[in-house]
C-alpha cells in the first residue's frame, strides 16, 4: 500500500516504521544486502567525503594563512 507523509509523521520512533513489511522478495538475497558489497559501498562513500573534506580544508588553510599574514 502507498505510504503518505501523514503515515510517516505519526511514527515517533524509527523502529516503529516498518518500510519493508509488505515486500514480497527476500531482501537478504539482494546485492546491496551482502556484507562485502555493503562494506565496499561504505568505504567508497567515506572516500568521497574525505576528498570533499580535503578540498574544504585547503580553502580553510588559505583563509587562516591570510588571516595570520594580515
Amino acid at each position: 500500500p502507498p505510504i503518505s507523509w501523514k503515515d510517516i509523521a505519526q511514527y515517533s520512533f524509527l523502529g516503529e516504521f516498518n518500510l519493508l513489511q509488505h515486500v514480497q522478495d527476500d531482501i537478504r538475497e539482494c546485492m546491496w544486502a551482502k556484507p562485502a558489497v555493503h562494506e565496499a559501498t561504505t568505504k567508497f562513500f567515506k572516500l568521497c567525503r574525505a576528498k570533499e573534506e580535503i578540498m574544504r580544508l585547503n580553502v580553510e588553510m588559505h583563509h587562516l594563512r591570510m588571516a595570520i599574514h594580515d
